[in-house]
């Protein structure tokens, strides 16, 4: 019979690295809105990652013959119908909207104008304000997907959405459940990133120690004991459940497309759901202000409030992006048909999923996506955050490298299963029971 230290150090060996990068630039991507990750750029990189910067895009707004564009790279600007653009800031970019005569920008600086083609700050300094709706007397800004800001009669207040839980009692999809749990936000409010956070921080501590283990037990056992300790504690017994959830949804995720009727056609009742589809106070994706009432949309739908008291859901389905025309309020859905509201009734919009803005330019309707071809800024270079998604989802690699990601996630599993039976074995031998009964150890000799 094999031993399961065998088991255990083979599947350590062929996975080691990957668990460390997978770990590693995970981490890096839950916390992804840090100016560094987009100041940063480099020049050469695989042809697999060339539209990567795309997807940085979130606002593109045409003004006669200027062009807004708004992206985590910074904001761009066109006088001449997108033949040249010109950066004039910096920040990271959220969304963009029309005010009074001019447009406020939404950043992970506050709240800014434009004026004169560069960025002036105009309120809620150093605030990642992440959506923003406007009117000629009023602004709404929300801070981190859970603050609401609301500017009227010269004065800001600030308001916590508190959605009635039996509005929210509502069956998701397991793909939205698979997504919400690997981009850590489908466990518990405000603590779901965090547990995730521990699962990658451990999983890329664990590769790094077993390798050094490795080589400290061929160079000098006895040192390698003090090492162990740190690789097998109970901290590293805790961290296996958020290690097991992103192993197995990222397993989903790399062949998403072609599990896309499974994973769509069923559904998980609210009672089986995690805590956090209870509360979704710090899930604000959007907002609008719309026929004097506000609209909030968030992952179960399009809410309606008069008061940030009282609420209406409107429409059901993730709401990624609002947009306003006229009397009709326009929803681009996330793994939702997009759809619009007139006159708090719902219709379907036969729209591309998850546009990120929507365009009125020569007579026609153009819905933003990263494949859609419109004048934008170009770009020589890359920003860091794209290669580090690039190799996260393997495709900085090759196309086929997500098969190489499968393995190691199946090989981080049966390193937790081993790694947990080998550490409870271990505390077993040094209790007093064990000692008592030396034919127990039998129990153990395979491992």
């Amino acid at each position: 019979m094999v031993k399961l230290h065998k088991i255990h150090k083979f599947f350590g060996i062929f996975a080691g690295m990957m668990l460390l990068l997978l770990g590693a630039t995970g981490f890096i991507l839950d916390h992804a809105d840090q100016k560094w990750l987009y100041q940063t750029t480099l020049r050469h990189f695989p042809d697999t990652l060339r539209n990567y910067d795309r997807k940085l895009i979130t606002a593109y707004i045409v003004d006669k013959k200027d062009i807004l564009v708004g992206s985590k790279r910074g904001l761009f600007i066109s006088h001449d119908e997108g033949k040249h653009f010109k950066q004039i800031a910096n920040d990271i970019v959220f969304t963009i909207k029309k005010y009074k005569t001019t447009y406020l920008v939404a950043t992970q600086n506050g709240l800014q104008i434009i004026q004169n083609d560069a960025l002036k700050p105009f309120a809620l300094k150093k605030k990642k304000i992440t959506a923003l709706a406007c009117t000629d007397d009023t602004i709404i800004a929300v801070e981190e997907k859970k603050w609401l800001y609301l500017f009227r009669n010269g004065h800001w207040t600030s308001f916590r959405v508190s959605i009635p839980a039996t509005l929210l009692h509502h069956p998701i999809t397991l793909a939205r459940l698979v997504r919400d749990l690997h981009y850590g936000r489908g466990l518990v409010t405000e603590y779901s990133k965090t547990i995730n956070d521990y699962g990658a921080l451990w999983l890329s501590w664990l590769a790094v120690s077993g390798f050094i283990i490795f080589i400290v037990l061929k160079i000098s056992p006895k040192k390698s004991k003090s090492l162990i300790k740190m690789h097998a504690n109970m901290w590293a017994f805790l961290a296996i459940f958020p290690i097991a959830i992103l192993c197995i949804t990222g397993i989903v995720l790399d062949h998403a497309k072609a599990l896309s009727t499974i994973l769509h056609r069923n559904h998980i009742a609210p009672s089986f759901l995690p805590p956090v589809y209870r509360d979704l106070h710090d899930d604000i994706w959007d907002v609008a202000v719309y026929n004097n009432s506000f609209y909030i949309g968030n992952r179960v739908g399009l809410f309606k409030t008069p008061d940030f008291v009282h609420y209406t859901l409107i429409s059901k389905g993730f709401v990624y992006k609002l947009f306003k025309d006229g009397n009709v309020l326009i929803i681009s859905g996330m793994g939702a048909p997009s759809r619009f509201v007139v006159d708090d009734k719902e219709h379907i919009l036969h729209a591309p999923h998850m546009f990120k803005a929507y365009i009125k330019q020569h007579n026609r309707i153009i819905y933003y996506t990263p494949r859609s071809s419109l004048s934008l800024p170009h770009w020589h270079d890359i920003t860091l955050y794209s290669i580090i998604l690039g190799i996260h989802d393997g495709n900085f690699f090759a196309s086929w490298w997500k098969w190489i990601d499968d393995l190691a996630a199946i090989a981080a599993l049966i390193l937790a299963i081993t790694g947990s039976i080998r550490w409870i074995v271990m505390k077993k031998r040094k209790s007093p029971y064990f000692i008592a009964n030396a034919n127990f150890s039998k129990v153990f000799k395979a491992s």
